[in-house]
This record gives C-alpha cells, sequence and structure tokens, in this order.
C-alpha cells in the first residue's frame, strides 16, 4: 500500500509537480516557482504570527509533505535549520533543487509508516494538505508520529478532512459503485486520478494527539475541504514527559 501510494506521488511529482501540491482548477501545467513559493512564504508568515508566541525555542522544524519545498524554504527564514519530508522521490529531487539555504534546509524520502527522526528532534512541525491524502489509519499514526518527534514544549500545526459534508455530490457516492466513481474520475482527471481524498473524524484526530502526549491548543475549522468535505486545523502542544 505505501509503496503503490509513494509510486503515485512519485508519477504525480514527474508529471506535474506544483498543481499536485496546490490543485488550483484553472492552473493544471501552469504553475511558476515565483508564485507558487511566494504563496508559501505567506502562508507560513501568517502561521507564525497565529503560533509564534507559543514558540520557547525556534531551533528546528520539521515540514511534513514537503513536496518541492514550498513551506520548507519559507520556514528557514523563521527557524536555524528545517528538514522537509516527503513519501516522492520526485518531489524532493525538485525540494533539493530550488533550495536557497544550503545546509539549513535538508530533504529527506520516507516511504515507512513511521518518521525517521528521534523523539523530540524538532521544536515545531508543520504540515497542511498532506493527511487527507493518507488513509485514516496510516494518517493516524503519522499524527501520533509527529507528536512524539516534538521537544517538550514544542508546538504542531497541521490540518486534516474530517468527514464528508451533506451535498448531493455526497449522497451520490452512497448509490453508485466505487469502481464506476474511479472510472468517471480516471476520464475527467487522467492521471490526476491519482490524487485520493481521505478523511479522520476530529475525535479520532483529537485522541491520537493525546494517545501521543500532545496537548491539543485548538481545533477551528478551515474551509480547506468545501464543499466536499469538513476541515479542520489543529494546533498541539507537546507535553513534557511524565
Amino acid at each position: 500500500m505505501a509503496r503503490d501510494h509513494a509510486a503515485e506521488w512519485d508519477e504525480l511529482g514527474r508529471r506535474d509537480p506544483h498543481w499536485a501540491i496546490l490543485s488550483d482548477p484553472g492552473r493544471q501545467g501552469d504553475w511558476a516557482d515565483d508564485p507558487f513559493f511566494a504563496g508559501g512564504r505567506a502562508e507560513i508568515d501568517a502561521t507564525m504570527r497565529e503560533v509564534g508566541p507559543l514558540l520557547v525555542v525556534t531551533d528546528d522544524a520539521l515540514d511534513f509533505g514537503c513536496g518541492l519545498g514550498r513551506l520548507t524554504q519559507a520556514l528557514a527564514v523563521h527557524f536555524t535549520a528545517v528538514v522537509g519530508v516527503d513519501i516522492a522521490q520526485s518531489m524532493v529531487d525538485g525540494a533539493r533543487s530550488r533550495n536557497a539555504f544550503d545546509e539549513r534546509v535538508s530533504y529527506v524520502v520516507n516511504t515507512a509508516a513511521t518518521l525517521p527522526f528521534d523523539d523530540a528532534s524538532f521544536d515545531f512541525g508543520y504540515s497542511t494538505m498532506v493527511l487527507q491524502h493518507v488513509p485514516p489509519k496510516a494518517a493516524r499514526r503519522y499524527i501520533a508520529e509527529l507528536v512524539r518527534v516534538l521537544r517538550p514544549g514544542g508546538v504542531l500545526v497541521f490540518s486534516e478532512l474530517s468527514h464528508r459534508a451533506p451535498t448531493l455530490r455526497n449522497a451520490v457516492r452512497l448509490v453508485v459503485p466505487p469502481f464506476v466513481l474511479r472510472r468517471l474520475r480516471q476520464r475527467r482527471f487522467g492521471w490526476a486520478a491519482a490524487i485520493t481524498m481521505h478523511g479522520v473524524r476530529r475525535r479520532r484526530v483529537c485522541a491520537a494527539i493525546e494517545a501521543a502526549g500532545g496537548e491539543l491548543i485548538s481545533a477551528r475549522p478551515d474551509g480547506a475541504g468545501r464543499p466536499v468535505w469538513r476541515s479542520y486545523r489543529y494546533t498541539v502542544r507537546r507535553l513534557p514527559a511524565r
């Protein structure tokens, strides 16, 4: 399963990595690096204004699902060292070729169910529009891993879809066989049909955070999955070891 998922995203990374990361319907095949990375800087700057007061130390940061390093490099403005991790070799290759921070920013390919970092390795973790592409069981495991690698007092911000909204489109899914929907999706989106979406209910996300030793600071709707999904943005602090 993990190998298939990695292969799908490796193919997406070779075909059109910008669009696979930011799937703007009007920009398939038409994303340039400058506006793509500028949007990442704006996103991280806004995030740091929001959670900066919670951070005690700003040495090491982790970007989970880094893609081309759009947010990894933006984090490097605020942290001493940043690591980006992604499942796709093509994405990491693209990120390394665009890296403007030399040794301060590094990238790692990881296809395992766990993260390749020691406990308490980072002061900050960030992941947005990534876990929604991971099957629910694996997503809960990665949430626990993201908490594990935080230092006590460290902060994690991530987004995750929760559940499908009560829409006509979702009602159709209840009566149309899944293989028919897959074929229709492939006809409409072609190779981009590999971009699948999953969700984890908020209560299960919160349970995974707590079980891993994290403290939920906030879980607020972010509208990222509209109109099909309900989505939340979570802010978490790593509790001291007991």
